[in-house]
């Protein structure tokens, strides 16, 4: 009878991970700018976006807006979480990875691992 309980529950197991697979649930990634632009657009009141630079990870992203300001975006667990920022931000170069600090203690900061290319985009967007 022990066994069968667990056979039950191994198979249970499996499919429910299947099921989150079919389903794509917590594959959550920064698919592309475009992207990026509508995350800060629709997350932010009145954030207007001019362009985007993302993670090579897809993990995160600076969006610049119209109106001197930037969008940090950053995967949260299964979601994204972003802040409206002045411009100009405190960067930190370590490489290919550049870090922006917030100044908040609740948002952190924020890691993006950048080809040379976007590196020197981001340098003159922010």
């Amino acid at each position: 009878m022990d066994w069968l309980i667990l056979a039950g529950s191994l198979t249970a197991i499996v499919a429910v991970a299947a099921l989150v697979h079919c389903l794509r649930l917590g594959d959550t990634a920064i698919e592309n700018a475009a992207h990026a632009i509508k995350l800060a657009e629709d997350n932010l009141p009145g954030f207007e976006a001019d362009s985007a630079i993302i993670s090579t990870d897809r993990e995160a992203a600076i969006v610049r807006g119209k109106n001197r300001t930037a969008a940090l975006i950053k995967r949260h667990g299964a979601q994204f979480a972003m802040r409206e920022m002045p411009l100009p931000l405190t960067l930190t170069q370590d490489g290919e990875t550049c870090i922006v600090d917030s100044g908040e203690l609740s948002f952190g900061r924020v890691s993006l691992s950048l080809s040379k290319e976007d590196a020197d985009k981001l340098l003159t967007l922010v």
